[in-house]
Formats: C-alpha cells, sequence, structure tokens
C-alpha cells in the first residue's frame, strides 16, 4: 500500500479539529470516527474537558456519544448491535488513546484505531499498556505514526501557553518546551508485529521505516508532504459538524482563513521523511483571543519564527515593535 492519502487526509482532518479546539483553550487532541465501507465521516470529537469541568469529556467520547444518539433508543442496550456496528468503524485521532478512552473503545467493538503520536504518560494502545489486546473482550488493532510530528507540534503550541482554566492559573511548566528536541518516532516493533505492520503500511515502508525511528511516514513513499498538500477546504466543507465549532451560518470565510494559520503551525517532511527543522513556522501568541475581523489587533501579529524560538521570545519581539 504505497499511497495511503486518504488515511493521512482523515488525520488532517482531525488535526484541524484540534487545532479549532486549542483556539477555544483546549488540549488539542481531536478525532473522527470513519465508516469502513463508505469512507464517510460519521461524527467528530475533541478534548472539551476545560469547558465542561469534566475530566471523562476525552474526544473519544465525544465522538462516540454522538454516534450513539443517532442509534435508536431500544437497540442501544443492544450490545452485540452496537459491536457489530462499531466494528466496521475506524477511529482517527491525534494522540494515542489514554487508558480509559483505549478501554471503552475495547467494550464498543471498534474496528480499527489510527492515531498520530504516542501519550507516553497515559497511552493505552501499548506505550503505557495494551488495552486495545488484552483479554478482556474482542481485541482491535492499532496503527500509530500518522502525522506524528504534526500531532507532537500542535501539542507543544497549546502547551507553551498560559492555562486561563486551570484553578489557578499559571504559565505552564513546559514554557521552555520549543527549546527542546522532538522525541523520535514510535519504535514499531514495540506495537506491532512485522506481519502486522506490514498488513497496513505495506511491505516497501516496513523495509523503510519499521526498524527506523528516524523516518516519519509520509502518504507516498519516498515522497515529502506538507499539509497543504494532503488538505484543503473542501475537506473540511465536507464536515458538516464543523459548523458546530464555529456557530455561524457563512462560516467559509473564517474557516479559510484558520485554515491557512493552521497550515503554517507545521514543518514539512522531506522524501526521506526527515523533519525539515530550517522551514520557518508561525507561532500564533494567544491564539485563543485571535480576531480575524480586525488584522492590526496586536493579538494577532504572527510571528515568523525559526526552528525552536520559544513562546517567550515571541512576546520579547512584540515588544521590541
Amino acid at each position: 500500500m504505497s499511497d495511503m492519502i486518504p488515511t493521512f487526509r482523515n488525520m488532517a482532518i482531525a488535526l484541524f479539529i484540534g487545532y479549532r479546539a486549542m483556539i477555544n483553550n483546549e488540549t488539542p487532541v481531536a478525532c473522527i470516527l470513519v465508516s469502513r465501507s463508505t469512507n464517510q465521516i460519521l461524527s467528530i470529537g475533541y478534548n472539551d474537558t476545560n469547558r465542561s469541568l469534566n475530566g471523562t469529556r476525552h474526544a473519544e467520547f465525544i465522538a462516540i456519544d454522538k454516534v450513539m444518539s443517532q442509534i435508536p433508543v431500544h437497540d442501544r442496550s443492544d450490545i452485540a448491535k452496537i459491536q457489530g456496528f462499531f466494528g466496521d468503524v475506524i477511529l482517527y485521532v491525534t494522540v494515542e488513546p489514554c487508558i480509559m478512552c483505549a478501554s471503552a473503545l475495547k467494550q464498543i467493538g471498534i474496528g480499527y484505531v489510527v492515531y498520530g503520536c504516542g501519550n507516553d504518560r497515559f497511552g493505552g494502545n501499548g506505550t503505557i499498556l495494551s488495552i486495545h489486546q488484552d483479554k478482556i473482550n474482542k481485541a482491535y488493532q492499532s496503527y500509530g505514526g500518522v502525522l506524528r510530528t504534526e500531532a507532537v507540534q500542535l501539542l507543544r503550541n497549546f502547551y507553551i501557553q498560559e492555562n486561563d482554566s486551570a484553578p489557578n492559573p499559571k504559565i505552564k511548566k513546559n514554557k521552555e518546551l520549543e527549546n527542546k528536541e522532538y522525541p523520535p518516532n514510535l519504535d514499531f516493533k514495540e506495537y506491532l508485529s512485522p506481519e502486522e505492520f506490514t498488513e497496513f503500511f505495506g511491505d516497501e515502508r516496513f523495509a523503510a521505516s519499521y526498524d527506523n525511528r528516524g523516518r516519519e511516514l509520509t502518504p507516498v513513499l519516498n515522497h515529502g508532504y506538507t499539509l497543504r498538500d494532503i488538505l484543503h477546504i473542501e475537506d473540511l466543507l465536507a464536515v458538516s459538524e464543523l459548523k458546530e465549532m464555529y456557530q455561524e451560518k457563512d462560516f467559509e470565510d473564517k474557516l479559510e482563513n484558520d485554515l491557512q494559520n493552521f497550515y503554517g503551525l507545521f514543518y514539512d517532511i522531506d522524501e526521506e521523511g526527515k523533519v525539515d527543522f530550517n522551514k520557518i513556522i508561525t507561532k500564533i501568541d494567544q491564539i485563543a483571543q485571535i480576531n480575524p475581523a480586525d488584522p492590526a489587533d496586536p493579538v494577532n501579529q504572527v510571528i515568523q519564527v525559526d526552528g525552536f524560538t520559544t513562546d517567550l521570545d515571541c512576546k520579547k519581539r512584540k515588544l521590541n515593535k
């Protein structure tokens, strides 16, 4: 399977939803549920723990709840029907499901999970525990590393901001996160057997990436990419639930503006699967307060920075202006 553009596009949609959550001061973790047989998006989900003050409102739970609400009430208690339905569903999520979500996905009988970066604190699909493959309920297959660097970068953009939703708002301890080197890619040997990796990613990618943590997965083998190549405005307009995140009738212009800002947040990946850290990327300071209606607003001044520049440096540059 040399061409994985549809898989990467679905993950890019989830990343954009995570970006919109970040604008609303939520942790930028998001997901979509997709029908395997039709490739239609069934629902979207994004972290809502800050707004709701409910620690269980993870992206996966929200997406599952939306699908469950469309199932007739008398069928919601029929476990066989629920698991039969979700068995044909793929979850695309930007970060490896936590232990709680991994267990919930198993109980509903999810078919497959595709995720971006690993979750080195709470990962339930192989990083901390392998809930998806334990002996309780039917196991499901899980594949990580799709748009991994973009998922990491989105989290970094969030964690260098101030957390105004915390009981005592303070600058996060990870304020200097942008100076730290990127973690290497997943050690696929710890997550997937050679056969499992090959079944999903293909023989050629097995040779290139299975034992190479310094190489990112790309939509087309031996071809680099940018998110601009993968995700287009038409893809987002087709996601009807995105309108809920904007809460306005004519949101296309705002969506286009957000998409352009979104593109600028990420590094490019070259044909060898290497991250181009020399590329200038944009850091949007105080992203939750962006007002596209007033480009002259100082909050909207997008600072272009090289490599691992910190958020503090961005603020200094603004003051110097």
